[in-house]
């Protein structure tokens, strides 16, 4: 006589199995990637998405088994469906079919599809896949792994930069606010320099100055593109010293270049390893767009790197984006709480304003600095727990080369600029810049400097020797520049997103603009004749524009500048 299974009992039954299979999906997940050569740093509530996620991958089976139970092999082949998701997350994590991925997944088919026959037949599932999984992903997290100084053959290197960070927001560089009381301890015990001037106004050429000490224009710079694809790079440097280089970022364009993962034995883009295939599934379907990971899980990626991933006892360079501050201006609710009390950051359309829409009040433009000030208080939160970070596993001044700087500042209201794409006024500008470790004697530098000069300080501070066409090392090492310069290419997409707004060429900083400094004397112009100029003595805060002729030899020497400066393709690397 046959046996009749009542739907209910085969939903039940279903659904233990489905709990059970996503469970150790869960461990899974976390056995592979604590095992993994990359970093992975969940916490309790990233465990439980997780598993929620993958409970949803059970749906299906769960509805067969209320609706069609004669559909029972359908049902068992559902069942195991978290582990396709859980593959689809560890391909998302490490961003290329490598052998050593391909590998990693052929186990974990092996075993998840061995743990899913058992979990079909017996609930010994449980011991026998779940608690080694976990146990193992534990042992491989916290048992000591020795020695994590980098003391035998010179520092460790790491480079933080503060994406979208202005100097004049910082309490540092002497803001009202209590903003950066983590930066305000480390500038005791750096070189800070008081006035650092940014080579370009956002992301890409601006990191790639950084990166090769070049000036965009002698990279050949076209917004995302570069001709001179061999200029080398701090990362190319320090794996020629023998240190490992490898890079966190939160910023996700900075992918789109090669050249800016030039040297770079891994660089990782922190919302990959931190936001599931769904979540980032569902973003995409939806054209939603995908919140910027906090500063915390850099952090928390950038302290696991070094416990699990960096080479024991031996030097190693780390490159660290946080992006806390970019807009839209939306920090956490304790420092919405502390900076912006009674402000909803949804009322606030920075993007918006920087396209031109001017704020409906003066009101308006506070509640958008204070949000600011609340972003840049949650970076230097998350930058200081780094710090400390490091200091409990060793590395400090005697043992570790830090940089602190920015790619570019941001425009909150001044002059009626918003964002960083449009005019290039001092808030864009004006960068924070602190260097501490060996050879670093703490101080004060108030010459104008440029962020440019980083590669050649570097080199400088770890005895590497001085490379042609590279800008100068920083003072006290080298000299400040004669002529400051920040060169800005139009932006495509930023350009067609003025022309949807306006919907004609109306916004006069179209095109591309450049400007020089000298002596306080700024001129910004985009070489057809049209520009301004400041005299930043007089006027720190650019309120009263004279006319660019006052400032003529400025645009002359830098025009000769572009002619004679060195940028043959490849000489500097």
């Amino acid at each position: 006589m046959p046996i009749i299974v009542s739907r209910k009992s085969l939903a039940y039954a279903t659904a233990v199995r489905g709990a059970v299979a996503s469970g150790l999906a869960v461990f899974l997940e976390f056995a592979i990637r604590s095992a993994a050569p990359l970093p992975y740093a969940p916490g309790c509530l990233d465990l439980l998405v997780s598993g929620g996620l993958f409970a949803v991958m059970v749906v299906p089976a769960l509805a067969i088994a209320c609706m069609a139970p004669q559909f029972h092999r359908t049902r068992q082949l559902l069942t195991a469906a978290p582990f396709a998701l859980l593959a689809l997350n560890l391909l998302l994590a490490f961003g290329q079919i490598s052998r050593v991925f391909l590998g990693v997944v052929i186990v974990d088919v092996a075993v998840a599809t061995g743990a899913v026959v058992v979990a079909l037949d017996s609930r010994r599932v449980v011991a026998v896949g779940i608690l080694p999984c976990l146990l193992f992903g534990l042992a491989l997290r916290w048992l000591p792994r020795g020695t994590a100084l980098a003391d035998t053959r010179g520092p460790s290197v790491v480079l933080i930069v503060l994406d979208t960070t202005t100097a004049n927001h910082l309490s540092t560089y002497g803001y009202g606010r209590e903003t950066s009381p983590n930066l305000d301890a480390l500038a005791r015990r750096s070189i800070v320099y008081r006035r650092a001037i940014s080579p370009a106004p956002w992301t890409i050429p601006a990191h790639a100055a950084i990166f090769s000490g070049r000036y965009p224009s002698e990279l050949g710079f076209e917004p995302f593109g570069f001709t001179d694809s061999a200029a080398g790079s701090i990362a190319s440097d320090l794996r020629r010293s023998g240190r490992p280089a490898a890079g966190i970022t939160a910023n996700p364009i900075l992918f789109s270049q090669p050249m800016l993962e030039d040297g770079f034995a891994d660089l990782w883009g922190a919302r990959r390893l931190t936001r599931p295939f769904l979540p980032r599934l569902v973003d995409t379907l939806l054209f939603r767009r995908t919140a910027l990971p906090r500063g915390d899980q850099v952090t928390d990626l950038a302290l696991d790197w070094v416990d699990r991933v960096a080479p024991r006892g031996e030097p190693w360079f780390l490159f660290l984006n946080y992006i806390d501050p970019h807009a839209p201006y939306d920090p956490p609710r304790d420092e919405v709480e502390r900076f912006a009390p009674g402000i909803d950051p949804a009322s606030v359309d920075a993007v918006d304003y920087a396209l031109g829409t001017p704020p409906e009040s003066p009101e308006k433009i506070t509640a958008l600095r204070a949000l600011y000030d609340g972003e840049i208080a949650t970076m230097d939160r998350a930058v200081g727990r780094l710090l400390r970070g490091l200091e409990r596993r060793g590395f400090d001044e005697k043992n570790l080369l830090l940089i602190v700087t920015a790619d570019h500042g941001e425009a909150l209201g001044e002059n009626d600029f918003f964002g960083h794409l449009r005019g290039l006024p001092d808030t864009v500008l004006h960068v924070p810049l602190f260097i501490s470790g060996p050879g670093v004697v703490p101080g004060e530098v108030s010459e104008t400097v440029q962020t440019v000069q980083l590669r050649a300080t570097v080199r400088h501070l770890l005895g590497l020797p001085d490379l042609p066409c590279l800008a100068p090392p920083l003072p006290p090492w080298g000299a400040a520049p004669s002529l400051v310069i920040t060169e800005h290419r139009e932006v495509p997409f930023f350009a067609e997103a003025l022309r949807a707004h306006y919907a004609r060429d109306v916004d006069p900083w179209h095109g591309d603009w450049f400007a020089a400094e000298r002596d306080g004397v700024k001129a910004i112009f985009d070489g057809r004749g049209h520009g301004l100029s400041y005299r930043l003595h007089d006027d720190p805060g650019e309120l009263h524009p004279l006319p660019l002729d006052d400032a003529a030899p400025l645009v002359r020497d830098y025009e000769a500048w572009r002619r004679t400066t060195c940028a043959a393709p490849g000489s500097s690397g």
